[in-house]
């Protein structure tokens, strides 16, 4: 097994980017306008109507969307923690090890990001926003690091080494 190399950084970071953008940020933003629709009918019978339905929808794609746009500056900001870490944990056999680890960095550093965006944007909303961003970060991360763990054994299986942990 040879070392962790700044190219797996990358790739893990692409990985775990493409995934808070395509599934972890709209599925959460989802939930949360889920709950406020719910929340409107239970509370006002649904006075808005479509419109605000309509509304609702254009700003979760808009958020979106810009999400995903904030969230590659976040990536870029990741890549020396995400090297930093893949170094520490080259020797570490255990996959389920390896994917809680990038699970608690990415989860910890979208905390981080997040208050700090929440802070500038809407000072009320750092932790909400933390919030959210973690938990979509977290589950990007380990979603990330699971299918490159996944990817690295299946390359490994089929060159004869079958113990291969690393991409």
């Amino acid at each position: 097994m040879s070392g962790w190399r700044f190219r797996d950084s990358v790739g893990l970071v692409a990985r775990a980017w493409l995934w808070l953008a395509g599934v972890t940020v709209p599925l959460v933003s989802l939930s949360v306008v889920c709950w406020w629709v719910t929340a409107s009918v239970v509370a006002d019978d649904w006075s808005g109507g479509v419109d605000d339905g309509l509304s609702a929808v254009y700003w979760l794609l808009l958020f979106d969307a810009v999400t995903a746009v904030v969230a590659l500056g976040g990536a870029v900001v990741s890549l020396p923690f995400t090297h930093a870490l893949g170094v520490l944990m080259a020797g570490v056999r255990s996959r389920s090890l390896q994917v809680v680890a990038t699970t608690v960095l990415a989860g910890g550093l979208g905390s981080a990001t997040g208050w700090a965006s929440g802070e500038a944007w809407a000072p009320q909303s750092g932790p909400f926003f933390a919030a959210f961003v973690g938990v979509t970060a977290a589950g990007a991360g380990a979603l990330a690091r699971q299918g490159q763990l996944r990817s690295a054994a299946r390359r490994a299986s089929s060159v004869g080494r079958p113990e291969a942990f690393r991409p």
